[in-house]
């Protein structure tokens, strides 16, 4: 042994062979796949020439699927590798970013690649998610459903040792496993054995550094982005042990190593909640959460699509006859899914990235709408429609949540040519309902003739349209309620309540009063709690010189507010159901960055930005859309809604639960690595305020906030960048040269043209849990069906799949199981205190058993009407067997 190191103490030490496989990033899908394919075979070619050779692929399973794609042939080997451990793969289906995607798109994301790892040979049961930007609360909930007790992170985490127990809200704990300086601690060990045990010495220094209080074993990460394996790392590790016996150096696996530290029996530290610490270069980058917004908004309206409409609709219609489409359903979500790598959803790739995003988008939301039309189509063929008129036309309104819904309900009905001088809505029994009807115009429908009658070619009808919106009542959870659209007089219809809209500025309905004033702002009165809201939602504009991952103020930065500007208000629709105002309002921009992004340009261009505020019959809130002309580049634009009042905490939806967060100054510009700017993530709400005065903001497709302490709330409604990574940020102390992808120019970051933005506020008294129902049910609107012809069925007209009843109770999934013709259903509660779930099946007799997140029964309960107690933020699974 060399003298050089007899001094050192033992150093026991993993080195974990893998490759990080962004599936697409600074290159496109297909560039980076026909390096996969190469990276592979190679592999294959280590394996064969290696018999002790072990390699992991990076805990997703979609880069197998690519290449297998491609390479077929080699489908037998990588499976006899797989089933011999020597390969490990999943247990994801891609790396995903954790907060862009809904809770349950994250358990698909498990459910798909675990069922592609079992099917090729076995699935690592580790919760390998080394690269995401930082890790949501729920996660080792999700992880422990699938019977996963142990996670694997690296960023967003600051600790003393590199394992400590990862407490979810919900009480679950696992074994997690910290990679403070990442997942290419010693990428490439040198091929002499003496440098690379420097290497190894100095990986467990650098370890040290970050994790002081860390014993060992240690992890050596073999490995980084796109890499072939290592080939010789057997020989070197051999070297290195024959060099110094004391440092102890083996190739492993991540089971491995959690199985040694588990045996040493270490006292473990508890952490709780959310992972989003900022103490490390490039740990936890909250500026992806509004990158590039369309994608985010694309994501939301596809996830919802899927998984509040097609699969619910789908497993009703199933029940009721239908084939259930599982290959289609399980095409859309693997299309979504792929979006939700990390530097895909986060917004972070090159322009061409994103475009291959929009499409899969499109190509989950075409099947999705396809499989409500058929669905529907079979529930309407089993509707009784006997009763129906000549110049009637029924209609089905689908309620997607597991509570029954009053509310006013929006439609666009087309009908045969005719002399109709307005419409007016019935239920089944004959009652009139509140309505108002606005005829659009004639124009040719391309009608399809679907089932029995498929043989005829479509063809093109001439039809009046109309769009209608009615109170609904109670619509069943879960469920369908027909209603009827017939002929009415105007006159008639214009008698009943007082319209909504009271003047060119003012809205009122049984709850709320509020008045658009001459810049714009909102003055809301809850007539409830009587707390009067004023300067309620104007636009700040301030420079951005950061880049896809970061926002970053330039050293001189320039803000601009609307709150001095002239809006035009306008009352753009009134009636007793709904009424609008307009507010149009003109604002003068730098164009850009001046040529040395140290300040805003001089030159100024003038953007148009248009807001319509409506307020709803019987509704606790007010919706806005929001129209930008954005013609400007290297900026941020948010809305502010100042309560007047200090706020301590906001109360953000999250997955599965709702996080409490303190409302804390901002460390910028006195940061140690990155700036912390206060900008969060919420999922269907957000909710800030004290006492009786309280304002909760709904938003689709905007997944940032910030709250400031003196009670503004900040919701970003984009950023506008036009660089993949910049090295001059503000915002984050990096050296030049370390980011190989820097300057690289997106032009589309800088989301030029016309975008709009929806999103709701909600005045109310008391915490979030009052409100809840009121922000789900704005995420899931009534869904609307008109057939073309009525059938003869026997259902009534109303039809529930089931009753899920509880406080703080929402449903996450409703769908056929992946492993029988039995059905699924998942909830959870989202509150902090138990509460208790009563799961009805109206009129089935029915075998609940509860399930994993695998879909694998757990438990038994021989009843149609079954109770589950649930502890804080719980997620509970059951399926259901019909007899």
């Amino acid at each position: 042994m060399s003298a050089q190191y007899r001094k050192e103490k033992t150093v026991t030490a993993h080195v974990i062979s893998h490759t990080h496989w962004d599936r697409e990033w600074y290159f496109t899908f297909q560039a980076f796949r026909a390096q996969l394919i190469e990276m592979v075979d190679s592999l294959l070619g280590v394996f064969k020439d290696n018999p002790g050779f072990k390699f992991m692929l990076d805990g997703q399973t979609v880069a197998l699927e690519d290449y297998l794609e491609i390479k077929p042939e080699n489908k037998r080997v990588l499976k006899r590798y797989i089933r011999a451990r020597r390969l490990l793969v999943g247990p994801w289906y891609v790396l995903p970013d954790e907060f862009l995607p809904d809770g349950e798109s994250l358990i698909r994301n498990l459910l798909i690649g675990r069922q592609i790892a079992e099917q090729l040979g076995g699935v690592m049961k580790v919760g390998y998610i080394p690269d995401t930007f930082g890790h949501i609360a729920a996660l080792p909930q999700i992880f422990s459903g699938f019977g996963i007790d142990n996670a694997v992170v690296w960023r967003g985490v600051t600790a003393g040792k590199t394992e400590f127990l990862w407490r979810a809200p919900d009480g679950t704990k696992v074994f997690c496993v910290w990679l403070p300086t990442g997942y290419g601690n010693v990428y490439c060990l040198a091929n002499n054995p003496a440098e690379a045990l420097k290497q190894i010495l100095a990986a467990k220094a650098n370890i040290l550094a970050r994790a002081p209080k860390a014993n060992g074993p240690f992890l050596m990460m073999n490995g980084v982005d796109h890499l072939t394996p290592q080939g010789n790392v057997l020989q070197i590790i051999k070297g290195i042990n024959r060099l110094s016996p004391q440092c102890q150096v083996k190739l492993s696996t991540l089971p491995d190593y959690i199985q040694a530290v588990r045996k040493e029996k270490p006292r473990l530290d508890e952490i709780s909640g959310e992972l989003i610490d900022a103490g490390h270069y490039f740990a936890h980058v909250s500026g992806v959460l509004s990158s590039r917004i369309y994608l985010k908004q694309a994501n939301e309206e596809a996830e919802d699509m899927l998984r509040c409409y097609a699969e619910p609709l789908a497993t009703s219609a199933f029940l009721l006859g239908m084939s259930y489409p599982s290959g289609l359903l399980r095409k859309a979500w693997k299309l979504l899914i792929q979006n939700h790598a990390h530097d895909s959803i986060c917004g972070c790739s090159v322009d061409e990235v994103h475009r291959d995003m929009l499409q899969r988008f499109n190509h989950a939301g075409e099947i999705s709408k396809h499989v409500i039309r058929r669905s529907f189509e079979h529930i309407w063929r089993k509707m009784d429609f006997a009763r129906i008129k000549k110049d009637e036309s029924p209609v089905l309104l689908f309620n997607p949540l597991n509570f029954v819904r009053t509310e006013v309900a929006n439609m666009i009905i087309d009908l045969p040519p005719g002399s109709h001088r307005s419409l007016a809505v019935f239920d089944v029994e004959g009652k009139r309902l509140l309505s108002q009807a606005k005829y659009l115009g004639k124009n040719k429908k391309r009608c399809f003739y679907p089932g029995e009658v498929s043989r005829k070619i479509p063809t093109f009808r001439e039809r009046d349209f109309w769009e209608i919106v009615f109170l609904a009542e109670n619509i069943p959870a879960l469920g369908c309620q027909s209603f009827i659209v017939a002929p009415a007089d105007i006159d008639e219809g214009m008698k009943g309540p007082a319209n909504i809209g009271q003047s060119e500025n003012c809205l009122e309905n049984e709850y709320l009063k509020l008045k658009v004033h001459h810049n714009g702002t909102l003055e809301v009165l809850d007539k409830q709690s009587g707390s009067r809201y004023e300067n309620l939602h104007y636009f700040v504009d301030d420079g951005d010189a950061g880049d896809g991952y970061n926002y970053s103020p330039p050293f001189k930065d320039e803000v601009f507010t609307t709150k001095n500007e002239n809006a035009e208000v306008c009352l753009i629709e009134n009636g007793p159901v709904r009424a609008t105002i307009k507010a149009r309002i003109k604002i003068v921009l730098p164009a850009a960055l001046s040529a040395d992004r140290q300040g805003r340009s001089k030159k100024r261009c003038v953007c148009f930005i248009s807001s319509f505020f409506t307020l709803h019959k019987a509704a606790r809130r007010i919706d806005i859309e929001t129209r930008v002309d954005n013609r400007v580049k290297d900026h941020r634009l948010r809305i502010a809604f100042r309560l007047g009042v200090r706020s301590r905490y906001s109360y953000a939806g999250a997955h599965f639960g709702v996080i409490k967060r303190k409302v804390t100054e901002l460390d910028y510009p006195d940061f140690k690595k990155e700036a912390d700017f206060g900008l969060h993530h919420q999922r269907y709400f957000v909710d800030f305020g004290e006492g009786r005065k309280r304002l909760a903001v709904c938003a689709k497709g905007l997944p940032q906030y910030q709250v400031v302490p003196d009670g503004t709330l900040y919701l970003t409604l984009l950023r506008s960048v036009g660089y993949l990574v910049r090295e001059d940020l503000l915002s984050m102390k990096r050296k030049a040269g370390q980011s190989a992808i820097a300057d690289w120019p997106t032009p589309d970051a800088q989301c030029q043209g016309a975008l709009t933005f929806k999103y709701a506020i909600i005045p109310h008294a008391g915490n979030w849990e009052g409100i809840a129902r009121d922000a789900f049910a704005y995420r899931a609107s009534l869904l609307p069906y008109v057939g073309e012809e009525t059938g003869n069925g026997m259902l009534p007209g109303q039809f529930s799949l089931a009753t899920l009843t509880g406080t703080s109770v929402q449903v996450s999934a409703v769908k056929k199981s992946e492993r029988g013709d039995f059905f699924v259903v998942r909830f959870y509660n989202l509150s902090p205190r138990k509460t208790l779930a009563k799961l009805k099946l109206n009129g089935m007799a029915s075998v609940i058993k509860r399930l994993n997140f695998n879909e694998e029964p757990l438990k038994t309960a021989e009843s149609c009407n079954s109770s589950f107690r649930l502890r804080p933020y719980e997620i509970k699974t059951v399926g259901i067997w019909i007899k």
